[in-house]
């Protein structure tokens, strides 16, 4: 699909007075498939943890996912996510490496968490959108390094810092959304999950009056903590696994080391 192709697919959609948001996704699908013949895009991807980004790129030679994008209605006025769409964009920010989020026809590139720039393909002229013709290359430059590009190092401290926080952030509120579903101190009697298990553990023996955003607060920078200890023992850094993590905590650690066992699914000491 052309630059000029994909923006008269935008306006037949428009011109028809019932598109919404999905219906632009086709043609976007095409138009990233024809600038990156060497990845896989997916729309309506299975759901990972930090949410269900519209679309994953993928890495034809392995795989791996390398960037995703958000989608929003044609006009959209929000995609730096300062108003309706802040908690979703920061969350994506955080947890994602490469992202773009775009109304199709304006698309803001974030690497990093941090902008990397925004173009236009396109301006909305009334009903109708019209090609920025000068802007297709540089789009076009901006998707494939996107997509081409590894996940940048950290090295810094306050970069690292940053980092774990995010991460930690985004476990919690996982976690308080799970326990929050099974509210286990009001069904005591149910057959529990783990962390809600954990949870009621937790109340019982530490903090009588424990909320849930507080648990789930202190075993996410448990967790966080854990696999940074765990990854400064680690003589194989080309892989990680839940069975590395739990087998690499430091014995002087029984309870983080616990733990980590419960999230491996395995018992390494024999407790």
């Amino acid at each position: 699909m052309t630059h000029s192709e994909y923006i008269a697919e935008l306006n037949r959609q428009m011109a028809t007075g019932m598109a919404r948001e999905h219906s632009y996704r086709p043609a976007l699908k095409q138009l990233l498939d024809t600038v990156l013949p060497g990845f896989d895009v997916t729309n309506e991807p299975r759901r990972i943890a930090c949410g269900a980004p519209d679309f994953i790129i993928m890495r034809h030679a392995d795989g791996l996912p390398t960037a995703f994008v958000e989608t929003k209605d044609i006009g959209d006025a929000d995609l730096d996510g300062r108003r309706q769409h802040h908690e979703q964009f920061d969350r994506y920010r955080a947890s994602l490496e490469h992202i773009v989020f775009t109304d199709y026809l304006d698309f803001h590139f974030y690497e990093g968490g941090q902008p990397a720039g925004n173009i236009r393909l396109g301006e909305l002229r009334g009903d109708k959108a019209i090609a920025c013709k000068e802007a297709f290359a540089p789009w076009q430059a901006a998707m494939r390094r996107m997509a081409g590009s590894s996940p940048q190092p950290i090295t810094s401290a306050a970069r690292l810092a940053e980092a774990m926080a995010a991460k930690a952030r985004l476990l919690g509120d996982i976690m308080r959304k799970s326990i929050d579903e099974e509210k286990p101190d009001e069904h005591p009697e149910a057959e529990l999950s783990q962390i809600a298990t954990e949870f009621m553990a937790f109340k019982d023996v530490l903090i009588s009056t424990l909320t849930y955003e507080e648990f789930a607060d202190i075993y996410s920078q448990t967790i966080v903590y854990g696999m940074f200890a765990a990854r400064l023992h680690d003589n194989t850094p080309d892989t990680f696994t839940r069975f590395e993590a739990a087998s690499l905590i430091p014995k002087t650690n029984p309870f983080l080391r616990k733990v980590f066992q419960n999230i491996a699914g395995y018992d390494l000491d024999g407790a």
